[in-house]
């Protein structure tokens, strides 16, 4: 079965955006430093933000949903792989599930909701917005 060619541009999206993550993490700027404290906030806030616009402007609810959805998990999957062996021990593992999950579901959410491209709509989406960059907070500081 041939993949439908107007998920490709979504899909090499949400595959391409956390390599660059992880990429500019580990560049070799000092953590704690300005630019790299600056680099990371831009890098959270882009999570919400890109299934967001994406959604807005292309009207695609798939391919936003996609792109609210993979990049996380692929995310998750590469701070597992290249983070510490303790990292994949049965009660970190359900640790990061309660963390990634609600989030993928937001960022899928922020995704489908823009994509409706009505006002009412994308105003939902800014509030799923607000409440995934609040739960990250919260979450990733306990």
């Amino acid at each position: 079965m041939p993949m439908n060619s107007r998920l490709l541009a979504p899909i090499l999206l949400s595959l391409a955006f956390p390599l660059v993550l992880v990429v500019l993490l580990h560049s070799g700027i000092p953590p704690g430093s300005p630019p790299y404290v600056m680099g990371e906030i831009a890098l959270i806030l882009l999570f919400p933000m890109v299934p967001l616009i994406y959604g807005w402007f292309t009207g695609d609810a798939g391919g936003a949903v996609i792109i609210g959805t993979v990049p996380l998990m692929v995310f998750a999957v590469l701070v597992a792989a290249l983070g510490p062996p303790d990292v994949l021990t049965s009660g970190r593992i359900a640790q990061m599930l309660v963390f990634f999950v609600p989030l993928v579901l937001l960022g899928g959410l922020i995704g489908y909701c823009a994509s409706r491209q009505k006002i009412s709509w994308l105003i939902l989406a800014a509030c799923c917005g607000v409440v995934w960059l609040m739960y990250f907070i919260r979450a990733g500081f306990n």
